[in-house]
């Protein structure tokens, strides 16, 4: 199930209540949320973000674009319209590319998931059923396929079995309403002479000791049967092809100028949550503050419901460098690749130019060796003299506002060298679509994190390159004296077990050290 659950969590489908059903780790109560801004205080927990802002209050500024290469983002949101980035040299509604970049109307960005006429891709099959399903024709390594196939063969069983065990539940929920309705007894009665029906009327009883009826546990399920029938439709049907909607040539690496200029797309809710991180206004009263204040954001949808495609994340990745991203944030990521080679060929583009990727490592709690989570820093073809990972690229795992050994979020993916540091990624609040706000979590969340200070740094030291703004952000994490939990089990180790830095960002120390360095140049 760890794809399945990484993906949902990864997106933020709002399922993360219900996938403690799934993985048999529910509990009712089991945390309270936190404070709105505990991710941005100067605590154990936070990033010192007052401090840094303290430290900055001086300083002049200048304008940061971050692109955020996503699922879509609510543009007209009331906390992210001012700071969307406009490309002023295309004409909006003329249906003309009078900029001459390729992309007709690109006002705030591209959609390379989507076809001139509107049309958007929404559902996507998952990279495991695409690679199953090629058989020979799949063009990476006989390893990789062979793991992928089995991968797929895996989840599909456990998904026709969890639909087939909730839509058991939903029916068995039903007899035990109605028995209820029908007579004077007892919830707990009729459950007791249902011998039958335990599994369900034992979880209906131990939600009832939380304070939580009956309807509320079958409307869980219902979202549970919801999701598998939705992964079977789509993620693990080797038959579904979202393709046709976009109309490209998906083995043509040289074609660009596909997909249309609807940044919002079906569902934006994660790609918004991950903008207001980064950059919702600051100090309007209005639900939260983001990071950086001086940021425009530039939109680029690629990540649809299911996992991306290589061709898209390469196009996004240039999109952006090409139209003055100083930033990208990539909050997603695969278990498997198709075409890594076409990512690595961008992100060596956006090195040339200068421009700092941050990615989210992920969320199946386990270790990363730098073949089981796709996109990465580690290039899969070097060259005879070119380094063998990307320079301009900092991973990022999701902690917790518990310091204690549960501060690493259990879901984050992590790595001695694979993950670069840790920062705020569970119960993180921010903006959804509509002018409304919520608690997500995930590595997504954290990396915007990190994305955020990157841009406030270089919206105050615009001379520092992307390979300096790395330096001091890895420079300046704030370490942990005790040992916390691995993801996915009990054993503690040290952080720096979990992260290369063995840290926690940052903000204030950052600025710190970019004083610092200012003042030697």
């Amino acid at each position: 199930m760890k794809s399945m659950i990484k993906k949902t969590i990864q997106n933020c489908c709002g399922l993360i209540t219900v996938l403690g059903f799934l993985v048999g780790q529910f509990a009712f109560g089991q945390d309270t949320m936190p404070e709105k801004d505990w991710h941005q205080l100067d605590s154990d927990t936070g990033i010192h973000l007052e401090q840094a802002y303290e430290l900055l209050k001086n300083r002049k500024s200048e304008k940061v674009v971050v692109a955020i290469i996503d699922s879509g983002v609510d543009y007209l949101h009331e906390d992210l319209r001012t700071k969307i980035w406009v490309n002023t040299d295309e004409i909006p509604g003329n249906l003309i590319d009078d900029d001459k970049n390729g992309y007709v109307d690109d006002i705030h960005g591209w959609n390379f998931i989507g076809f001139p006429n509107g049309d958007n891709v929404e559902n996507e099959t998952l990279i495991e059923t695409r690679i199953a399903s090629a058989g020979k024709n799949y063009p990476g390594s006989r390893e990789m396929y062979e793991d992928a196939k089995r991968a797929y063969h895996i989840h599909k069983k456990e998904a026709e079995e969890k639909k087939d065990l909730y839509g058991k539940y939903l029916s068995d929920i039903e007899t035990i309403k109605s028995k209820v309705d029908a007579s004077t007894q007892s919830l707990e009665q009729v459950i007791g002479q249902m011998g039958s029906l335990s599994s369900v009327g034992k979880l209906l009883l131990n939600a009832k000791k939380e304070g939580k009826d009956v309807d509320f546990v079958e409307s869980q399920i219902r979202e549970a049967y919801a999701f598998y029938s939705k992964s079977l439709d789509y993620y693990y049907n080797p038959y579904y092809d979202s393709r046709h909607i976009v109309g490209d040539n998906i083995t043509n690496k040289e074609q660009r100028s596909y997909g249309n200029n609807d940044v919002k797309g079906p569902d934006p809710s994660h790609g918004t949550h991950v903008a207001g991180i980064i950059g919702a206004i600051r100090g309007n009263g209005l639900g939260m503050d983001g990071i950086a204040e001086n940021v425009e954001l530039m939109i680029i949808r690629a990540v649809p419901d299911g996992d991306e495609r290589d061709k898209d994340i390469d196009n996004a990745i240039r999109y952006a460098v090409n139209n003055g991203a100083d930033i990208i944030n990539l909050s997603f990521g695969k278990d498997f690749s198709w075409k890594k080679e076409w990512v690595d060929e961008a992100v060596r583009y956006a090195h040339r130019k200068d421009v700092l990727i941050i990615h989210a490592a992920g969320n199946s709690a386990r270790k990363l060796n730098g073949n089981n989570n796709f996109p990465n820093k580690y290039f899969e073809r070097g060259t005879l003299f070119g380094p063998k990972e990307a320079k301009n690229w900092i991973e990022v795992g999701a902690t917790t506002h518990h310091f204690d050994e549960g501060f690493v979020a259990n879901f984050s993916n992590y790595g001695k060298e694979q993950v670069d540091l840790v920062a705020p990624g569970a119960q993180i609040y921010s903006t959804i679509p509509n002018d409304s706000y919520a608690y997500f979590s995930g590595t997504s969340m954290a990396a915007p994190m990190v994305t955020g200070l990157a841009a406030l740094l270089k919206s105050h030291f615009p001379h520092f390159s992307s390979q300096e703004l790395k330096e001091i952000i890895l420079e300046s994490v704030r370490t942990v004296g005790h040992e916390v939990y691995q993801p996915g089990g009990n054993q503690k180790v040290p952080l720096n077990m979990l992260s290369s830095t063995g840290g926690i960002l940052d903000c204030g120390q950052a600025v710190k050290t970019a004083l610092l360095r200012s003042k030697n140049i």
